[in-house]
């Protein structure tokens, strides 16, 4: 099995080491973000203006664009 060895010169570069670290966690921050902003559109209260709807779909849509273009998943 191959691995991958990282290595970092502390503490000269603590925020690249914490980068590495907390990959993960921002992988997970985003998915929750698009799971947030798809449950605001599915499930939309009545009455709530088209605009506002149209808006958070052009937010979610940004999200996976980027996402894409960077090569970057949810899995």
């Amino acid at each position: 099995m191959p691995t991958a060895t990282l290595t970092f010169n502390l503490p000269d570069e603590e925020m690249e080491f914490s980068q590495a670290v907390n990959g993960s966690s921002w992988q997970h921050l985003c998915w929750e973000i698009d799971q947030h902003l798809r449950a605001e559109i599915k499930y939309a209260a009545d009455g709530t203006p088209e605009a506002v709807i149209d808006a958070l779909q052009k937010v979610r849509d940004f999200l996976h664009e980027e996402r894409s273009n960077r090569g970057l998943n949810f899995d």
